[in-house]
């Protein structure tokens, strides 16, 4: 089995507003103008233990090279 390869995404903002929004850029933004595919598989949210940071959590999305 090959290694996947993702695209991460931080999420800054105070509460849950920004992974909509982070998501909105995602599919907008980046992947009509980026040299990747996202591939059909499990994508993930990952929650910072410290949460001092400003980034709300990050979003992990697979993707291939087109």
């Amino acid at each position: 089995m090959e290694p996947t390869l993702w695209a991460v995404f931080k999420c800054i903002g105070d509460d849950s507003e920004c992974i909509g929004e982070t998501r909105d850029r995602i599919f907008k933004e980046f992947l009509p103008s980026a040299d990747y595919n996202m591939l059909d598989d499990t994508d993930f949210e990952l929650y910072p233990e410290n949460s001092n940071s400003d980034c709300f959590c990050e979003i992990w999305i697979p993707v291939e090279k087109r």
